[in-house]
């Protein structure tokens, strides 16, 4: 291209061959579908405008990266946001929704910055079908949502924030793998499916955790360190077991009453009050400690047969001698 350019259609336009930007930039407007199967060169950036759809199916060789303001990008294959090395940069603005088709795997040095639930709450990161990743680091702009399939899975990079407290909100029967160690300090809201880790303390210990009803989070036989942890969902240790979960770095007061199976210990941290409602279960934990603030065990909890240790607790004071009678 030789100077900057907008591309529209109001019904399906396909674009076969290379596309050079140079130096310029090209918007994509309209609420049609676009789709660019050939290489893309040149430093010019890809804006996505409209309400439209834009299918990425060749592989991103330019510098300038791909904003996506608006609208439907769907990628189909692991080059289409940026070539292996290229720290390709990819910016999904409230409102937008990137779309992970089918056994696409994004390379773990391109660069994603999120924000929002999507078109139509569809979320901002959509997996369709089967195994998906993206490995590279990914920034929170703002509180965000990703959504996974039924019978899909959405592998996770390192996790930050650009502000502090952000939450990330997985819907979707699908699975959430984390794959790199988060840093953000919101919270995870897993409102369907299953989040599973492949490493010890893929949270970074001042992320929470919310489980509702019938969703997991699998540890996979890995040690855990939750920020905080709410919800009526279940906690797996694995199916060997023998990680630790610690949660209450974060110092709030929160209540879970869900469900822990499996073998492994449990840590209680942090100023907080932790409290393990009425209905959970704590089957062969081999020890519950409390490192820090209050731990709440609820009437029916099961908790025979664990060893419990605190690592501090103050001294009474000596009683004083009884005063004399006038």
């Amino acid at each position: 291209m030789s100077e900057n350019a907008t591309i529209g259609a109001a019904g399906t336009l396909t674009i076969g061959g290379p596309v050079s930007l140079a130096a310029n930039n090209v918007s994509i407007t309209g609420n049609g579908n676009i789709v660019v199967l050939g290489t893309v060169t040149g430093a010019g950036s890809i804006n996505k405008n409209g309400s439209g759809t834009l299918t990425l199916a060749g592989t991103i060789n330019s510098t300038g990266g791909t904003n996506i303001n608006q609208g439907l990008v769907k990628v189909l294959t692991d080059e289409s946001l940026g070539a292996a090395g290229s720290g390709y940069q990819t910016v999904v603005n409230s409102g937008a929704t990137l779309e992970l088709v089918s056994n696409v795997g994004i390379n773990s040095d391109n660069i994603l910055l999120i924000a929002g639930s999507g078109v139509a709450q569809a979320g901002v990161l959509h997996a369709t079908f089967s195994d998906n990743s993206l490995s590279g680091m990914i920034s929170m702009m703002g509180s965000a949502s990703v959504n996974i399939n039924s019978g899909s899975s959405l592998a996770l990079g390192a996790i930050g924030e650009l502000d502090l407290g952000l939450d990330l909100t997985k819907n979707g029967p699908g699975i959430l793998r984390l794959l790199g160690a988060n840093t953000y300090t919101g919270t995870l809201i897993v409102n369907q499916g299953t989040v599973s880790i492949n490493s010890d303390n893929r949270f970074g210990g001042l992320s929470g955790l919310s489980l509702a009803a019938g969703t997991t989070l699998d540890l996979n036989d890995f040690s855990e360190s939750l920020g905080d942890l709410s919800g009526v969902g279940t906690i797996s240790y694995g199916p060997i077991g023998g990680g630790v979960l610690t949660v209450g770095a974060k110092g709030t007061n929160t209540t879970f009453s869900g469900s822990i199976i499996g073998t492994g210990d449990f840590v209680k941290t942090g100023a907080g009050t932790f409290t393990l409602g009425v209905s959970n279960l704590i089957p062969a934990t081999s020890s519950v400690s409390i490192e820090g603030g209050t731990l709440n065990i609820g009437a029916t909890t099961q908790s025979t047969g664990r060893s419990l240790s605190v690592a501090h607790f103050p001294e009474r004071p000596a009683a004083l001698p009884p005063r004399p009678l006038n």
